[in-house]
């Protein structure tokens, strides 16, 4: 899925659960900001300090050159989970892959179950903030497991569609097509070829919902179930599917996202780096100048929302791993 679920759909979302305004904002922003956390960033408390007082973990690359032992702690964790291979889609070479993803798997749930009661148990700690933003980090990689069900999060030939030279890392052979709202493309490796993104994104958001119920019913916050409603008004903004090379009606979509959560302002991939951290250039002994990361204010850098992400980024990976091992294990892959 793009920002067009993972920002708008899963703020509107949080909120018709009975998060608050402010709130389903941090989710929204947490949710899609796993796709734009793609640069290791080493922060300096000063910018003559030699050593870094802190390192982020990515969550996202392009770089599918990385070490395999990075790779499977991005792809398979944030974006294509392991899934139930017995409930995989048929295809007709009949191949199987134990890194398949499957929509609401047991490990895509168990890693939200996880996720959730942590999260639970920072919020009542008096750490919303980091509640929050592990909310957003799992939601992303649980509703990834229906846009990025029958591929794998690898460079593996069991992705490939056929006719291209594009390596076959996840649905990079289907281009973007599993990510759009409302689209209609077709997969030729199943036994029933023809997918409409909207049957799969509506089920993914139904399934989201009900989790942030649990959620807030876990924190002793009053819910009330109208999913009726928001099923209407999401297909509602989604409107007509479509087919072809092109995301079509982005823009009348935006305005409805808009019109629906206007305690959602536009995404800006850059906010919550910019509000904690600056650049900051030198010149060095030798006369070249360097440019590096500094805490805005380094005695209340734990206080920033980028630092809460990222810390809850890495206390992902840490809890998914362990869920994961046994996927990992019949694969051959030892992290």
């Amino acid at each position: 899925m793009n920002l067009e679920f993972h920002y708008w759909v899963t703020g509107i979302l949080a909120k018709h659960a009975g998060f608050e305004p402010e709130e389903a904002k941090v989710i929204a922003y947490s949710s899609q900001y796993v796709d734009d956390n793609d640069m290791e960033i080493k922060v300096f408390d000063d910018h003559i300090d030699e050593i870094p007082s802190y390192v982020n973990n990515i969550s996202q690359t392009m770089n599918i050159l990385l070490p395999r032992r990075d790779l499977m702690q991005i792809y398979p964790i944030f974006h294509f989970i392991p899934g139930d291979q017995s409930e995989s889609s048929p295809r007709s070479d009949e191949k199987k892959n134990v890194l398949n993803t499957t929509p609401d798997s047991n490990y895509a749930r168990k890693i939200m179950e996880i996720s959730l009661e942590k999260a639970a148990l920072k919020f009542t700690s008096g750490d919303y903030e980091s509640a929050l933003c592990r909310i957003g980090i799992c939601s992303h990689s649980y509703v990834d497991t229906w846009s990025h069900q029958n591929f794998v999060g690898a460079n593996n030939d069991y992705n490939s569609l056929g006719g291209n030279y594009i390596p076959n890392v996840g649905h990079a052979d289907a281009l973007h097509y599993p990510d759009w709202v409302s689209h209609r493309w077709t997969d030729p490796r199943l036994v029933e070829p023809e997918i409409n993104n909207n049957l799969r994104f509506m089920t993914a958001a139904r399934k989201l919902y009900y989790h942030y119920l649990t959620y807030l019913e876990s924190i002793n916050r009053k819910t009330e179930d109208d999913w009726n409603q928001i099923e209407g008004k999401l297909l509602q903004i989604f409107g007509k599917t479509y087919s072809g090379d092109k995301n079509e009606k982005t823009a009348t979509r935006f305005k409805k996202y808009a019109a629906e959560a206007p305690y959602l302002k536009k995404y800006r991939a850059d906010e919550w780096l910019g509000n904690g951290l600056k650049v900051i250039g030198s010149w060095d002994s030798t006369d070249r100048y360097t440019e590096r990361f500094v805490w805005k204010v380094p005695s209340k850098k734990e206080k920033s929302l980028w630092y809460k992400f990222q810390e809850s980024v890495k206390e992902h990976v840490s809890d998914s791993m362990p869920v994961l091992a046994p996927a990992f294990e019949e694969a051959g892959i030892h992290i």
